[in-house]
Order: C-alpha cells, then structure tokens, then sequence
C-alpha cells in the first residue's frame, strides 16, 4: 500500500479529514527492549509501526499493559527504559496491567510526579476499574482520555481484568482492588459518548 511520510513530530491538524483510524496495540512486552534470539524487542515496534500507517493523522497508539517488568536491564531501572521508549513512540495511553503491580504501584507513580529527573510517561495511565484501600481511583491513574486525530475525537477506555488480584502478591497489590469492568465499561462509555463526544 502507498506511504504517507512520517514524523514523530507530526502535530495534529483539527482539518484532516481522516477516514478510519488506525489502532496499534502493544502488551506483555516485559521489559524487552532489544531483540534477541526468540524475543522481539521493542526497538522494532516503532520500525514496525512506521512502516505500515497509511496515514500519519489517524494512528492511535495504546501500549495494554505488562510492559515494564522482566527483563534484568528494566528491572535494575525500574521500567524507566520503557518509559522512554514509549514516549519516543508517541503512545497515547498506557493501560495498567497486573504485572505493573511487581515493583508496587508508588514505583510506577513516580512516571507521573512531574519530577523530570526521575522520568515521566508522557501519555496517560489508564485504570477506570482500580481503586485504593479507600475505594477510591488514585488521582494520578485516568479512567479514560480523548485524543484528537485529525477532525476525530477517539476515547481511549482503561481496565485491567476482573479477578487478576490473585495474580499479583499480596504485598505487591499493596491494598488495591479491582471494581467490575462491566460497571466501568456501562458508566465510562456514556461518559465519552455523552459528555465527551467522541
């Protein structure tokens, strides 16, 4: 198929009629950043991505989760290489998953303190379905977001798995639950429907 240029500087333009949106998802990475032997690193997923958008304006790029833990390198740096290599790649969402739990969740917050020094995913968080010892959502995980591409607004609707809080330690869970995906499916959709006219 026909290639359209390509810049990880592109800016959106609110008049580019875009016809379909293209959706690239990325999970279970693991902390994998270069390829060897059997396993693909993430250093080809933006090779990958590049070489196959038909148009630059309609790319929507979600990583779903198991993307830090793994690998002795991202380990020793806790995920900080993967943050990296996700901003590089422009992603606009980054839905928790059950191994972002590994190191505890404070050692994931720090990917949103605002302090550059220690790294800062430049996307979202996503987790509607998380909350606290409190029964609260942490402030700093999003239920969902909006990203503009072209003249489309896309939501982008976060949840990890029912029933996954057997999958992580007790320690590593650190006090946090998981509410019913179905629920937060029902209230977060009309939300971006209704309120946010995606």
């Amino acid at each position: 198929r026909s290639k359209i240029s390509y810049s990880n500087k592109l800016e959106n333009d609110p008049n580019h009629d875009v016809d379909s949106i293209e959706i690239f998802q990325l999970n279970d990475t693991h902390g994998a950043y270069y390829t060897e032997d059997d396993v693909t690193g993430i250093a080809h997923v933006k090779t990958c991505i590049n070489q196959n958008i038909e148009d630059p304006y309609s790319v929507v790029k979600i990583a779903n989760g198991d993307m830090l833990q793994g690998t002795a390198f991202s380990n020793m740096l806790l995920g900080e290489p993967g943050i990296v290599a996700l901003n590089e790649m422009h992603f606009d969402a980054f839905t928790i998953g059950n191994h972002e739990f590994d190191w505890s969740l404070d050692n994931l917050k720090v990917y949103k303190d605002g302090d550059l020094s220690n790294g800062e995913l430049n996307c979202p968080f996503l987790g509607a379905n998380i909350i606290d010892k409190d029964g609260k959502r942490p402030d700093w995980i999003e239920p969902y977001t909006v990203v503009e591409k072209g003249n489309v607004k896309v939501g982008i609707l976060g949840l990890i798995g029912d029933g996954l809080e057997s999958s992580i330690s007790k320690v590593a869970l650190g006090g946090y639950s998981f509410t019913s995906t179905f629920d937060a499916v029902d209230k977060y959709t009309k939300i971006l429907k209704e309120e946010e006219k995606v």
